[in-house]
């Protein structure tokens, strides 16, 4: 999560707060259960994340609602330190709190998002199927190729992020788990030799290939790994003698996001 504010949406089963001053200058922590998800933006002040509902969405403090369960805890005397920031900005918020001391307690924060994906990806494994028909010979058998290519895949991802105030070893305070269909527009080259081609070359030569297809990611991070299905093209003369030319493939996908 950047430090952006995010248009999300709030999972069932997450629990945010509100801090309120009592009588006494004491503290009352309101704890708000969500029972049916909602959308509301999220803004990341790096401790706690603070969370505005949509204007449809009416959050009572003296009842409950559809979608949250309230409940409060007394916190006794003056918040220090981020607590008094987060009570002067009157937010609901979440962070990772000592104040819920029950056996239910999360210290974590999900929610869902979905946004345009755009990555660069790499197909290290391509399985071509078997081809059959007397310009083949009859039979010309299934084939499994590894090598170099580069691309692009774009589509729609959708997310659930898990949030913690505390950042991992990475340093990162959000994980994302994502799938995501989508496009590919992939490069490379391949060899046309006599043993892949119909009338049979008799100078091999390497020609530039490019690959068009879909895509089936799924992601944690920015780190994607998926399956494929593509066809191929050559290009240069005696394109048309390539035996894979316009056939579908099965690859392995691995692909890095471009986007945040």
């Amino acid at each position: 999560m950047s430090g952006c504010v995010q248009t999300k949406k709030i999972s069932k089963g997450n629990v945010f707060y509100k801090f309120d001053m009592d009588n006494s200058g004491g503290n009352v922590l309101h704890k708000y259960t969500v029972e049916r998800g909602f959308t509301g933006s999220l803004t990341d002040k790096g401790g706690y994340v603070t969370l505005t509902p949509d204007d449809n969405l009416v959050i009572s403090n003296a009842t409950n609602t559809a979608h949250v369960l309230h409940s409060t805890i007394s916190i006794p005397g003056p918040v220090t330190g981020t607590d008094a920031q987060i009570q002067a900005s009157g937010a609901y918020f979440f962070k990772e709190t000592a104040f819920d001391t029950t056996p239910a307690k999360r210290n974590i924060f999900a929610y869902l998002d979905t946004k345009f994906m755009l990555q660069t990806l790499a197909i290290p494994l391509k399985i071509r199927p078997e081809l059959t028909g007397p310009e083949y010979g009859n039979a010309f058998p299934q084939q499994v190729e590894a090598g170099f290519n580069f691309g692009f895949a774009f589509g729609w991802k959708l997310n659930k992020n898990v949030y913690r105030s505390t950042p991992n070893l990475l340093g990162l305070n959000t994980n994302r788990i994502s799938v995501a269909p989508g496009l590919l527009l992939n490069f490379g080259s391949t060899a046309l030799t006599d043993k892949n081609t119909r009338p049979a070359f008799t100078v091999e030569r390497k020609s530039f290939t490019y690959s068009g297809g879909l895509v089936l990611l799924f992601g944690f991070n920015n780190v994607n790994f998926g399956i494929c299905r593509g066809v191929d093209y050559v290009t240069g003369p005696g394109k048309g003698d390539w035996v894979y030319q316009g056939k579908p493939w099965t690859g392995i996908i691995v692909a890095l996001d471009l986007l945040k």
